[in-house]
């Protein structure tokens, strides 16, 4: 059952189909990646900061969070 459905054209569609979504999903997860590198370059010299304080008191308080966010930018 079915099988009458599944002609040369519906395959070659379903083929092209699946090729268009895997392209799609590739290109998106490239602008992804992207786009967390350049988040993450930009805000490099703050990471290192929280890191820096993080290694020295393990927990910030929201405030601390905030001065080294002010104090970085």
């Amino acid at each position: 059952m079915g099988k009458e459905y599944y002609t040369p054209k519906v395959k070659t569609f379903f083929s092209c189909s699946v090729k268009a979504i895997q392209r799609f999903a590739t290109l998106s997860l490239d602008l992804a990646y992207k786009r967390a590198q350049d988040i993450l370059q930009k805000n490099k010299a703050v990471m290192e900061k929280l890191a820096q304080e993080l290694m020295k008191k393990e927990v910030l308080e929201g405030k601390e969070f905030d001065e080294i966010l002010e104090s970085v930018s």
